[in-house]
């Protein structure tokens, strides 16, 4: 799961906080894990089936969605990194696709793929926030749900 490998429990501490290290960024921080994630937590540090995986990300209950569980408190490394910018959904509902990174698209839906060959690469818009805005506002113009996250 990409950049968890680089993150470490360094120690538990009481309350359910925890002294962390993120080798990449040379950075040691200190998290509390939400309360929803605390049992979940305990269970999947012993898991020898995540490792490459961040301790941190839990799956959401009930759904195929995981979450980042001291998303409140994490270290400066992971505010800076986006690995999703975008989740793109049909007009059922269901995932079409995620905008990876800066404006990379990922996608099963072979019409988003179409959509997005012909309507968003060839635009030319530098600055962040403008792209997203236009990006979004031609996916919803042809039928998808988009959220874009900050």
């Amino acid at each position: 799961m990409g950049m968890g490998r680089y993150v470490t429990v360094e120690q538990r501490l009481p309350g359910s906080r925890v002294y962390g290290r993120h080798a990449l960024g040379k950075e040691t921080f200190f998290a509390t894990i939400k309360r929803e994630f605390r049992e979940k937590f305990d269970e999947d540090t012993d898991d020898g089936d995540r490792s490459g995986w961040c301790p941190f990300l839990a799956r959401s209950a009930g759904t195929a969605s995981f979450v980042c569980i001291i998303h409140h408190e994490r270290p400066r490394f992971c505010r800076r990194y986006r690995c999703c910018v975008m989740r793109i959904t049909g007009p059922d509902g269901r995932a079409a696709g995620t905008v990876k990174g800066r404006r990379d698209l990922v996608a099963s839906d072979p019409g988003l793929r179409d959509l997005w060959e012909r309507t968003i690469t060839p635009l030319f818009i530098a600055e962040e926030r403008e792209w997203l805005s236009e990006v979004k506002s031609r996916l919803i113009a042809a039928g998808y749900g988009v959220t874009v996250y900050d």
